[in-house]
């Protein structure tokens, strides 16, 4: 059971010594604070495809936001720039990856970066590049592959 994180009543901005109102605001305050530290913990594992607050905090008490993207295939041979969908200033702190090319059981998986230490045409790289995550393929075919990038980061 999850913990409506919305509370009813909108956020104060009126006279610092209406107390009433006051106390409605920083009620607001703590019963969002206690939904979302309830919430991602239940389900803090969980990947969604739009931007969501994590329960969890950087090193500077900054909340972690996460969004996993999905890659579309890969190319043949190249670079396939895909968008965060991210606005405003944001640091990533962790990408996490993975493609592959199907999802039976006798389906190939590779972690993105992917380095083949025997052929080097095997590499598959991944960079953020402002709000966008380029992927490059090193000579291989790829374009069987397809799978979902997950960002953790911190805004502003």
């Amino acid at each position: 059971m999850k913990l409506q994180p919305n509370f009813s009543w909108q956020n104060y901005e009126g006279e610092d010594q209406n107390q009433k109102n006051q106390f409605q605001f920083q009620l607001q305050r703590q019963h969002t604070l206690v939904s979302n530290a309830i919430n991602t913990t239940i389900d803090d594992l969980s990947y969604w495809t739009r931007e969501r607050q994590t329960g969890f905090t950087w090193i500077d008490l900054r909340p972690i936001y996460t969004i996993s993207i999905a890659t579309g295939s890969l190319p043949a041979v190249g670079s396939i720039t895909v968008a965060t969908g991210i606005s405003g200033a944001f640091t990533v702190i962790s990408i996490e990856s993975c493609v592959s090319d199907g999802a039976l059981a006798a389906s190939n998986t590779l972690p993105l970066p992917y380095l083949d230490v025997t052929v080097a045409a095997n590499n598959i790289g991944i960079v953020r590049n402002g709000t966008d995550i380029v992927i490059t393929t090193g000579g291989t075919d790829y374009s069987a592959y397809s799978g979902y990038i997950t960002l953790n980061y911190v805004k502003g």
